[in-house]
């Protein structure tokens, strides 16, 4: 089985395999006629594309993974919004971008992809540049704790607190089209810093397998007094702590850890 550590190799069917939480009410509530343009990073193959640009803002998606940006450009030209979208590689450190923005959105976990203070420090303070006044950055953060009570509202879809440490087990079996099907196991191990998933995929046309692949993907478990801490020190005003999507204020035993930022004009002086 070919072992790929990045998601590179998971780009072909990352549409088939990546189904998000539904955050878009949460996030419409932060896209008021005040914001006129939005950064979305790391975008992924473009699954918050459609919401998107549903809210007739100038949008920017960006990824490391030139695959998937290709797929982002090819739905931007299904969807004709050429002049409206664009799809940026870059990582979330640094970006290059036309114009500052009114709202950064750092989706489900995506920011857990950070595995070290310098890099959240460097990743916020970018954000901080390409940011307007006044405006908004959102850092969506799941709490992998075995104390938490889930829902499957909040809480990532390819992680439960009760299931076994190590243990691979059957996520799904999907369609990719009418010959062939994707399916997928996952294992996982934690440490009091980390956690991290291997995904084993096997791709089956007819029922005969004809792909077998791997990758793997470590997440930090951030803790709220480490994140405000760290983002203190970058300029932002820490305007809301909430603990999911329906805008409660976080507290401890909480399924996410969503922290609005804002950069007040008096922060640059």
């Amino acid at each position: 089985m070919e072992n790929n550590s990045s998601y590179k190799r998971r780009a072909e069917f990352y549409d088939v395999e990546y189904i998000p939480l539904d955050d878009t009410n949460f996030l419409s509530s932060f896209i008021g006629d005040q914001v006129k343009s939005i950064l979305e990073v790391p975008s992924g193959s473009g699954f918050h594309l459609e919401f998107l640009i549903g809210t007739g803002k100038n949008i920017y998606m960006i990824d490391k993974e030139p695959e998937m940006i290709e797929a982002i450009k090819r739905k931007i030209e299904i969807h004709g919004q050429g002049k409206k979208v664009q799809a940026i590689c870059g990582l979330m450190e640094s970006y290059d971008i036309p114009q500052k923005v009114d709202l950064i959105i750092f989706p489900q976990e995506s920011f857990q992809l950070l595995n070290c203070d310098k890099l959240v420090i460097e990743t916020l303070c970018n954000a901080y540049q390409n940011l307007n006044i006044n405006g908004i950055t959102l850092v969506d953060i799941a709490v992998f704790d075995r104390n938490i009570k889930p829902n499957t509202k909040n809480t990532p879809k390819y992680w439960h607190p009760s299931r076994e440490e190590k243990l691979i087990c059957l996520d799904w079996q999907r369609d990719i089209n009418n010959e062939r099907k994707l399916l997928r196991k996952s294992s996982y191990v934690e440490t009091s810093e980390n956690i991290t998933f291997t995904f084993y995929y096997e791709v089956f046309c007819h029922d005969n397998c004809i792909d077998e692949y791997s990758a793997s993907i470590s997440l930090k478990k951030y803790r709220s007094e480490f994140l405000i801490n760290l983002i203190n020190e970058t300029g932002f005003t820490i305007e809301n702590i909430f603990g999911d999507y329906s805008h409660k204020k976080y507290e401890l035993g909480d399924p996410r850890l969503i922290f609005i930022l804002r950069k007040y004009e008096d922060r640059t002086k």
